[in-house]
């Protein structure tokens, strides 16, 4: 609870001091709660190695890079989706 009041906080100061920002939270056990539903539970790790190059790369390159690693075509769609 203490690290959302954080994020409340932080989020309340920026809109105070009409800064635009996006605040993105990265959390395993979402990324996980994902993986197991796209099927891929056992694959976690490339999984969150191909979202983590998101910014980098944008979605068609972390969509190309998960197809490469053998990602199949519906495991990535849930994913993106």
């Amino acid at each position: 609870l203490c690290e959302v009041e954080l994020i409340q906080l932080f989020d309340a100061v920026l809109s105070e001091l009409k800064i635009p920002a996006t605040i993105k939270i990265n959390n395993r056990k979402i990324l996980a709660g994902l993986a197991e539903v796209a099927g891929v539970a056992e694959r976690l790790t490339d999984m969150t190695v191909a979202i983590d190059k998101l910014d980098k790369i944008g979605e068609d390159g972390v969509v190309k890079e998960m197809s490469e690693k053998g990602f199949d075509e519906n495991s990535i769609k849930t994913i993106v989706d």
